[in-house]
């Protein structure tokens, strides 16, 4: 409070003076119903910062956006523009931003705050790490992704839709087919956008930046943690939770000598976890909370069914998630009947048992359960909650388009959170999430975490300047003198490897790690040979896997080079995101290897992951693959054995593969709900044996134009298929033929501009 006095008082005569009425200076445009002004900063620093706010919030919230102005100014050394305005749709916006990081190259970042349009993106579901909805199926604001990928990354290229019905900040666009397929983020961003609307909404906006500018002179170190995982988040693998304490250790050093401290909780460590987890968020001294967890935009799913110690309380369970199984089937429209028979026939369930599904008195028990279960907003949105930055890895927990929504409540509430990392819709998990986290202890902003996410779906929510102070084991770092910090070193230097170089063999991994990082970006494939060596002497769990992850973005040798030393890697995620790539790869000299590793892996993640993959190479001879490891290691097979189940799968899966799948690519008699049905099944189950039959049918002119269409979007997908050049051959003799059938075409080019490119994340198709 001592310092929010202070700056206060200090910057009382400039409130005064820089708060001016909007209508004084508006830029006119007569009839577009877009005007702004900008004011420009009067300082003269290193790095620049955008601030973009709304009129009715500029004009309500005067003293906290020029105390945060000011602050941003005075702490943190930015050259401050303030964008105000009214804008009926995104695109001046992006222009007004593209327009400012042209005129001045040391604009590293922005905010949006308040009611700024709202990007809805279509046709991109590749950008996401999971999100997977069909967009002919579902209603234009459930099958989008809200992202400000729009304005941050200058290169995408888009097509404006139009506006929402029923929300007039939400705007619908499709990511053009000759657009970039890939993130390459030009800035990072934010959005101060507070959990309620109107006017109570504007004082939370205020209030809030006031609150930061109050911490910016004397940051927060980073010495108290929380880690907490929910149920399902690594299918219950405690192998999979290990790996993640031992990266934990070279992330977070601090935290395990005295003087540190990290509070970790898995999701069965007792009944009351919620209690533990809102206790341990209020308590003194946390800097820092990261959920692992399943989420939605208004909870945190953190314990589930859980372990029952008694039938009666098992066959409970069963029936309050068939209750809400049902009353989910109701919000979808979905068929009651159908429901209960699927569980009849797949689990031998009586239809009874989703009895009392619409009953008040037991809808409202099965709330109460479900409110013991998890963290609810009207949970934490009166608590003073001690963490200065939240991170959720966790579905939809960001989703802004809902007021309220949980990010949002974490960081406009009563307690210390400034800044949030969440996700918009769905996202995948236990997919190296932590990366890069590490660097917060070493001052590096909230917004440049972000940054190096590279999903559509990923946002700051809150002040994306955010940082901690530094530790004085950093702040004596000789080894990057004369940079200031790493937020300078990425911003002045990113394109220099003289800077880079020597940071390969830092001592601190989290520095390696980044270093990796950056000189991949400058150097491109011909960095792997370096990558390569790096990965096979270097000791930190989180070097080896960011130069693994490097040299997965190339369409080079070098993977197949590197592939049999990480499926034995010690670090279990670097041996399941193997096993993933080989699937996904499809080689047949694959085989031995997964196969291998299905037989002897003591992750159970891993195994599972083997299963997929060594299906999509060969699903017809998997089975015999996995029979010649088990008479290699004289291993017995039993016909109640978990193996013996696994091999009846590969060969059902084959057979339904090559009599059922294979066939309806081509079969005309078939009808185009089933076709359809088994071509977009191949976006995730890319067996190598469909592409020959998907290329026949799109090349076929008289098949049905929505399945050519729709198996050209599926050869998207494939783009690490040993098979990718004749895939892009092939498409690329198709769409010179095209050139009159303009959603083929548009299709063909998407698909080709995926392949022909790196990946947006090697580890998330």
């Amino acid at each position: 409070m001592k310092i929010l006095y202070q700056i206060r008082i200090l910057l009382l005569v400039v409130l005064s003076a820089s708060f001016i009425p909007f209508a004084a200076y508006a830029a006119t445009q007569a009839g577009t119903g877009n005007q702004h002004r900008i004011i420009n900063p009067e300082t003269r620093h290193d790095a620049s910062f955008a601030i973009v706010v709304d009129r009715e919030t500029y004009e309500a919230a005067p003293e906290g956006l020029s105390l945060y102005r000011q602050a941003l100014e005075m702490f943190d050394l930015f050259n401050v523009y303030t964008v105000i305005g009214d804008w009926d749709r995104p695109d001046p916006i992006r222009d007004i931003i593209r327009q400012l990081a042209a005129d001045d190259d040391r604009l590293e970042g922005f905010v949006l705050v308040g009611d700024i349009p709202i990007p809805m993106i279509r046709d991109a579901q590749h950008l996401t790490s999971s999100f997977k909805m069909d967009q002919d199926r579902f209603a234009l604001h459930r099958s989008s992704v809200p992202s400000d990928r729009f304005y941050d990354d200058f290169d995408l290229k888009f097509e404006y839709i139009g506006p929402d019905e029923n929300d007039p900040l939400k705007h619908y666009y499709s990511l053009t087919p000759d657009s970039p397929q890939f993130l390459s983020m030009d800035l990072y961003s934010g959005r101060i956008l507070p959990p309620a609307s109107g006017e109570e909404g504007r004082e939370l906006v205020n209030s809030y930046l006031i609150r930061v500018a109050a911490l910016k002179e004397n940051p927060p170190m980073l010495q108290h943690a929380l880690f907490t995982t929910g149920h399902g988040y690594h299918s219950e693998s405690l192998v999979s939770w290990e790996g993640e304490i031992t990266t934990l250790r070279e992330h977070f050093p601090q935290l395990f000598v005295p003087g540190g401290s990290l509070t970790n909780f898995y999701h069965f460590k007792g009944d009351d976890l919620k209690e533990q987890v809102l206790r341990e968020l209020q308590r003194p001294r946390l800097d820092l909370a990261v959920f692992h967890a399943h989420g939605t935009p208004d909870r945190q799913l953190l314990v589930g069914a859980g372990r029952q110690r008694t039938v009666n309380a098992q066959v409970d369970a069963i029936q309050i998630f068939l209750r809400n199984r049902l009353r989910a089937a109701d919000r979808r429209g979905e068929s009651f009947d159908e429901v209960k028979q699927q569980y009849n026939e797949q689990f031998g369930i009586d239809p009874s048992w989703f009895d009392g599904a619409f009953d008040e008195e037991v809808k409202r028990a099965d709330s109460l359960h479900s409110a013991s279960q998890d963290i609810h907003i009207a949970d934490i949105e009166h608590l003073e909650l001690k963490p200065w930055f939240v991170m959720f890895d966790q579905c939809f927990n960001g989703a802004f388009t809902h007021r309220p929504y949980i990010a949002g409540s974490y960081v406009f509430g009563p307690g210390n959170v400034v800044a949030a990392l969440a996700h918009s819709v769905s996202v995948l998990q236990d997919t190296d999430a932590n990366q890069f986290l590490g660097l917060l202890s070493a001052g590096m902003r909230t917004g440049r975490l972000a940054y190096f996410k590279n999903h559509l779906e990923t946002h700051i929510i809150g002040d994306p300047t955010f940082r901690y102070g530094l530790l004085p084991v950093e702040a004596e770092r000789g080894s990057i003198e004369p940079v200031q910090d790493v937020n300078t070193l990425i911003r002045e230097h990113k394109n220099d490897p003289s800077v880079w170089r020597p940071l390969l063999s830092d001592p601190d991994p989290n520095f390696r790690a980044l270093a990796v990082e950056m000189m991949t970006r400058i150097h491109g494939e011909q960095f792997a040979d370096d990558l390569i060596h790096i990965y096979g002497s270097d000791p930190a769990f989180i070097v080896r896997l960011q130069a693994f992850k490097s040299i997965a973005r190339f369409h080079t040798g070098h993977i197949h080079q590197i592939l049999p030393q990480t499926v034995n890697d010690p670090y279990e995620y670097i041996r399941r995101a193997s096993i993933g790539l080989m699937g996904d790869i499809g080689r047949d000299d694959y085989m031995e290897m997964i196969a291998t590793a299905l037989v002897n892996d003591h992750s159970r993640r891993v195994r599972f992951k083997a299963r997929t993959a060594i299906q999509k190479v060969n699903a017809p001879v998997a089975a015999d693959a996995c029979m010649v490891v088990l008479a290699e290691q004289q291993q017995d097979v039993t016909d109640d054995s978990p193996m013996s189940l696994t091999l009846r799968n590969f060969e059902r899966t084959a057979n339904q593969l090559q009599d059922e799948m294979i066939p309806a690519i081509l079969d005309r008699d078939l009808t185009l709900n089933d076709r359809r049905r088994h071509i977009r099944s191949f976006r995730l189950y890319r067996y190598q044996q469909v592409v020959e039959p998907l290329l026949e049918l799109i090349a076929r002119d008289d098949d049905e134009q929505e399945l050519r269409v729709l198996a050209t979007e599926a050869l998207g997908w494939f783009l690490f298929s040993y098979q990718r050049d004749e895939i892009i051959s092939e498409l690329s003799r198709i769409r010179e033929q095209s050139a009159g059938n303009e959603e083929l075409h548009a299709e063909l080019t998407r698909t080709l501009n995926r392949l022909t490119h790196r990946p947006n994340h090697p580890f998330t198709l």
